[in-house]
């Protein structure tokens, strides 16, 4: 197709062309002669260009189509799909598009579907970026899950979305301490270990056992402090003070 001043629309033509279909005759038809000889800068301009362009097309149709299909296998398809093209082509597509991508991503990790849930926080970990809170506030919803492996899956993409102690995920992470589910407790514990420094982890463990009523949960911060202390080889003589602390917890006389 021959580039010149004239739009689309030629008297008596039927209809106007779509701009779709004018935008693929350029891209394919695109010749650096018809622009007065080869130029390898212009060339490799343009082809950028291009791949941009057909990114956000790719991206905007993948997130429309996830949103819009009844079937999980198809969810789970274009999931992996879509977090793939914003994870390559991130820093070309528009961020509009890629905000849209990751939200229609977090909205299946409330899928009925398990795969799908579990799916979900995987591609949320490669389409977010560190610091996207809807991607921590998805997936730390998962570390609720009643499926151990979306828990296991949600723990593994929240520690892989995090490259250094952020105080928002510390704190996401900490509520979940208080569950009343054993599992939850222990995976957002496992998560906490490897997202944050263990002075930390000790001063989010510590009002669990001075302050809450709750026996269980101060034995299980109790243990905690101990794992703990023997992990990292935390201050001289606190393994000791955990140790009789744990005691007194277990024979119900700490109090607040």
């Amino acid at each position: 197709m021959a580039i010149s001043g004239d739009t689309a629309v030629r008297p008596g033509s039927a209809e106007a062309e779509d701009p779709e279909d004018e935008l693929d005759d350029l891209l394919e038809g695109y010749d650096g002669d018809q622009f007065g000889g080869r130029n390898a800068t212009a060339d490799q301009r343009f082809e950028d260009a291009a791949a941009a362009v057909r990114a956000d097309r790719e991206i905007k149709k993948l997130t429309q189509e996830l949103r819009a299909t009844t079937f999980w296998e198809f969810r789970i398809q274009y999931m992996r799909v879509l977090a793939t093209e914003v994870a390559k082509f991130r820093a070309v597509v528009e961020p509009a598009l890629i905000v849209e991508a990751v939200a229609a991503i977090a909205e299946r990790a409330e899928d009925w579907n398990e795969e799908v849930r579990l799916v979900a926080v995987e591609a949320l970990a490669r389409a977010a970026e560190e610091g996207n809170v809807l991607a921590y506030d998805t997936i730390t919803a998962r570390i609720k899950d009643h499926e151990p492996p979306v828990r296991a899956a949600a723990a593994a993409a929240l520690a892989s979305l995090v490259t250094s102690e952020l105080p928002e995920v510390v704190a996401r992470l900490a509520a979940l301490f208080e569950s009343p589910m054993d599992p939850v407790r222990l995976t957002a514990f496992g998560v906490m270990l490897r997202v944050a420094t263990p002075a930390t982890v000790v001063a989010c463990l510590e009002p669990l056992i001075k302050h809450d009523r709750r026996t269980e949960l101060r034995i299980w911060s109790t243990r905690r402090l101990i794992e703990l202390a023997k992990r990292d080889a935390l201050a001289e003589g606190m393994l000791s003070n955990v140790e009789a602390l744990s005691h007194r917890v277990a024979q119900g006389s700490v109090e607040d």
